[in-house]
């Protein structure tokens, strides 16, 4: 079960009511901007610089074939909408899966460090539950979106990266490309790497003309801040 619900935002500050759920996007549509989906850029040192971790996306699912950040999903659970830190948690142990090249796993949030971020205060009116979570809350067309960011400790160069997305159970095996954090990311712009099914390949130009996600387009102001 996904839930959706109205939300009134601003810098620092979100106000929910857990008592009026959309249990789709669909049913969810009277209720726009909704909360939430939560995203984070995981950065990753290699001989080439410092890179962020890009997936192709792909399947019926809005900004398809554009690139964003991975991961990023929405919350399963009103936990989650109280707390979106667990969704991120959740969202980046299922998408993405990180190998060492002697094929042992790395868990993405206990070898990274998170970058910093001011406190969000977020205040359930259901419950008059207020938790602070660090992050960045910023709004799209119509959700508003959690922001971390995460510096990863193996290098690039020591690392297999692979897409974990579903959809009806079945893998999705997205493209991921990492690019350097100073390049175009307005443009085209050649990756340090590609991976898909779990396999380093070799890169290919990417374009990230125009509006890709909003995600990336976070980042490309983000990057800045690093």
């Amino acid at each position: 079960m996904v839930d959706f619900l109205k939300t009134r935002a601003k810098p620092g500050s979100v106000i929910i009511d857990t008592t009026v759920v959309a249990e789709s996007w669909e049913e969810g549509k009277d209720l726009r901007p909704l909360w939430h989906a939560a995203s984070a850029a995981f950065i990753v040192d290699s001989n080439h610089g410092l890179c962020v971790i890009l997936v192709r996306r792909s399947g019926d699912t809005e900004f398809t074939e554009k690139w964003a950040l991975l991961p990023a999903g929405g919350s399963q659970t009103i936990e989650e909408l109280r707390r979106p830190s667990i969704t991120l948690e959740r969202e980046g142990r299922e998408e993405l899966l990180i190998w060492r090249l002697d094929g042992s796993p790395v868990d993405v949030f206990e070898e990274s460090v998170p970058y910093k971020f001011p406190k969000v205060r977020i205040f359930d009116e259901a419950t008059g539950e207020e938790v602070w979570e660090e992050g960045e809350v910023i709004p799209t067309k119509s959700q508003f979106l959690f922001m971390k960011a995460y510096k990863l400790k193996p290098r690039l160069e020591e690392i297999v990266i692979q897409d974990g997305e579903t959809w009806n159970d079945k893998p999705l095996d997205r493209e991921v490309a990492v690019v350097r954090i100073d390049d175009d990311l307005h443009g085209k712009v050649m990756p340090i790497a590609m991976f898909r099914s779990r396999k380093r390949n070799e890169a290919e130009e990417i374009d990230l003309s125009g509006f890709q996600t909003p995600t990336l387009d976070w980042f490309r102001d983000y990057r800045r801040r690093i």
